[in-house]
């Protein structure tokens, strides 16, 4: 019995409702096969359970109608990279099996998981490094997550951050590129940059930046 497009994205909003996830986006997509679309579904900041994902996106396989899936199995962008993984299911039920198990076991490559740690609470862990390097004069109070796009193309990973630090709002970019990864920040009209390619210090790199370049 083929599954339909309309169970699939009923499921998804079940599992992914706004308590959980920021928001959820859906657009369909011609492959170079005839008969045949993608469904791809894109996530932003999902949060529950254990699991912060900043983003990533689901891609499903429909039949030419766009009302039932062609096959049974779906790839998640599990590494910004660039690099999907295939999940194979049987019926709705396993779906929704394995939809959560990616999720809720956090089934996704160290720089998504570091990345998405930051967002799980940004203010105490940007303090928290500002207080250990003895930063006495700079504090965080809020950080936001910005949304740029409905749909965000794997070729150009950029997502921003609204910084309230000492009552100023700053904006900050992250982007991908090639293998290296960019921040970007904004201080009124002048900008600083700072390139890395170990996302597990990226708290690190936004509060060096922070802290040689706030005016006090």
């Amino acid at each position: 019995m083929n599954i339909t497009i309309q169970e699939i994205q009923d499921n998804m909003l079940k599992i992914f409702d706004k308590t959980k996830v920021q928001s959820l986006y859906t657009i369909f997509e011609k492959t170079n096969k005839s008969d045949e679309y993608r469904l791809i579904i894109d996530l932003n900041k999902v949060m529950f359970d254990h699991t912060a994902i900043l983003y990533t996106k689901i891609i499903f396989i429909t039949d030419q109608s766009k009302e039932n899936l062609k096959y049974n199995y779906f790839n998640y962008l599990s590494d910004y990279n660039k690099t999907f993984t295939k999940v194979d299911f049987s019926d709705i039920d396993d779906f929704k099996t394995k939809i959560l198990d990616v999720f809720k076991n956090n089934k996704f490559s160290k720089d998504i998981l570091n990345i998405s740690e930051f967002i799980k609470s940004p203010v105490i862990k940007l303090n928290e490094w500002l207080n250990e390097n003895e930063v006495k004069d700079v504090t965080v109070s809020n950080v936001v997550f910005v949304e740029q796009f409905k749909i965000i193309s794997t070729d150009i990973l950029k997502f921003k951050f609204n910084i309230k630090v000492n009552n100023n709002e700053i904006e900050v970019y992250l982007l991908k590129e090639n293998n290296n990864y960019k921040l970007k920040m904004k201080f009124g009209t002048e900008f600083f940059e700072k390139e890395f390619k170990d996302t597990k210090f990226l708290i690190e790199n936004i509060g060096f930046i922070l802290k040689d370049n706030i005016k006090k």
